[in-house]
């Protein structure tokens, strides 16, 4: 029994120490935010990892379906800027009238992902 005990405190705060050791991972952004090219302005394309998803993706197994905004682009932004804010775990980094890049952090390991 002791040593069942011993054993699950050592787990324990072995995990806590590896949390605190890498409270964002790798702590990188891979927002690209707007590119433009020519007089054609999009989202950057995804890295070359599964966990990204876009509708301007160049490889297929990342695409996802565009949708089309019902309001001017200005309020959809501010739209999902409030209910963004609202969430917890969520930080908007950069906002403007026609672009949003936040980032949503999970609450026990600490891992961030981008939103554009």
């Amino acid at each position: 029994m002791t040593t069942l005990l011993i054993v699950t405190a050592l787990v324990i705060v072995a995990g806590v120490g590896l949390r605190l050791a890498m409270p964002t991972l790798s702590g990188k952004s891979v927002a690209t935010g707007v590119v433009t090219n020519g007089d054609q302005s999009a989202l950057g394309d995804c890295p070359d990892t599964p966990n990204c998803q876009g509708s301007e993706s160049t490889r297929v197994a990342q695409q996802t379906d565009r949708f089309e905004l019902t309001q001017p682009a200005s309020d959809a932004i501010a739209t999902l800027a409030s209910i963004i804010e609202s969430l917890p775990g969520a930080k908007i980094v950069t906002q403007d009238d026609r672009y949003l890049h936040a980032v949503f952090t999970s609450k026990i390991m600490g891992f961030q992902d981008d939103t554009e």
